[in-house]
């Protein structure tokens, strides 16, 4: 490896510890009321768009987000669809 490959491993590294760290010190409280909105917007058939927009700004994962998702849709299952 040369001396800038190893320079950009090193900024990437240190941007995915800066997210890491902003997350791991952020507002846990906040974060799981933007979930608990996108639970309740689910459950009543509006636009999950703004609820997952503040989710992700109070830094939620994606992941997050598609579990409570899957929680209350389910997950498509293609064989089990009808025909």
């Amino acid at each position: 490896m040369t001396s800038e490959e190893v320079e950009a491993l090193y900024r990437q590294q240190a941007r995915r510890l800066a997210g890491w760290l902003m997350r791991a010190t952020g507002d846990a409280e906040a974060a799981a009321g933007t979930l608990e909105r996108v639970r309740e917007t689910a459950r009543g058939g509006g636009n999950l768009l703004p609820p997952m927009r503040e989710a992700l700004a109070a830094r939620c994962t994606i992941g997050e987000i598609c579990g409570v998702l899957r929680e209350e849709f389910g997950t498509h299952d293609a064989h089990l669809a009808p025909r």
